[in-house]
């Protein structure tokens, strides 16, 4: 049975351009510190953001794997970073009935 669409759930999306990436690792490697903001340090901020950056690496290498292995239509779904609510609801929707 050939699957009819192939759904990939809780894909990490891109948040930062290029070269904002680039920036994170490369202040990450530097290991940049001091305070960003009132309880948040730097080190803490450019941590989060690598690894964001290393999820959204990996779901693009599964979703590329993925797509040559299943020849069917692929809807990604986004990572959602809050509670399920109306207004995720509604974007997930949107998401599925755009495909």
């Amino acid at each position: 049975m050939t699957p009819r669409v192939l759904i990939l759930n809780q894909c990490h999306e891109r948040r930062f351009t290029a070269a904002q990436e680039a920036q994170v690792l490369r202040l990450a490697a530097g290991r940049a510190s001091g305070p960003l903001a009132r309880g948040v340090s730097l080190a803490g901020a450019l941590a989060a953001a690598r690894r964001h950056i290393r999820r959204r690496k990996l779901t693009r290498f599964y979703e590329t794997r993925l797509r040559r292995a299943i020849p069917a239509p692929m809807i990604a779904l986004p990572y959602l970073h809050e509670e399920i609510g109306p207004d995720s609801i509604r974007l997930l929707a949107g998401r599925l009935e755009a495909a």
